[in-house]
């Protein structure tokens, strides 16, 4: 009795096995770690600077406990290769403004670093997540901190730019959450 249809059988699932076994979970590229230890960014300088050219707006939500509920829009404007300009208004849910709203310049090259977490402290996992501004397939950070404080990031993959949530834990609880409710040119 021959045993060679049963023993290919075998050797294509073991090297299915072994094929599943070595592949890296659904991560962004390892050319975006921009230090040394750390965890790829979920974006590049030059996908970020693509993603949020002049005339984009993006208002988040704020939440934290103990305080009521404010906006935060950022419009970017003057970009250049380099860098943009974003104001950032805080206002109440009416639209009351919380403060004088603030200008600052960045390099797509800082703000890709807000994104830059230590590897041994990030895990990162894609996931499906629904916003106020839609459905996203997004890479989501999960960043536990030395001093136990975990936060979580989810940035859409299709939607270069800050995350489209983001929520903060302090002894488990939950103490901080940011969420995208606009975007756009």
């Amino acid at each position: 009795m021959s045993h060679p249809p049963r023993l290919a059988l075998i050797a294509t699932l073991l090297l299915g096995v072994a094929a599943c076994a070595s592949s890296k979970p659904d991560r962004p590229p390892d050319h975006n770690r921009i230090q040394e230890g750390h965890a790829p960014t979920p974006f590049t300088a030059t996908e970020l600077r693509r993603g949020c050219r002049s005339g984009r707006v993006v208002r988040l939500r704020l939440w934290t406990a103990g305080k009521p509920p404010a906006i935060q829009v950022w419009r970017f404007f003057d970009a250049s290769p380099t860098d943009a300009r974003i104001e950032m208004t805080v206002t109440d849910e009416s639209g009351a403004e919380l403060g004088a709203p603030k200008l600052v310049t960045m390099l797509w090259s800082e703000l890709q670093g807000h994104a830059s977490f230590p590897d041994a402290a990030t895990e990162i996992e894609t996931v499906q997540r629904a916003t106020p501004i839609g459905h996203f397939e997004c890479w989501m950070y999960t960043v536990r901190r030395q001093d136990g404080v975990v936060e979580r990031y989810w940035f859409a993959k299709s939607l270069p730019g800050p995350p489209i949530e983001y929520g903060r834990e302090e002894g488990g609880e939950l103490v901080a959450r940011q969420t995208m409710i606009e975007s756009k040119y």
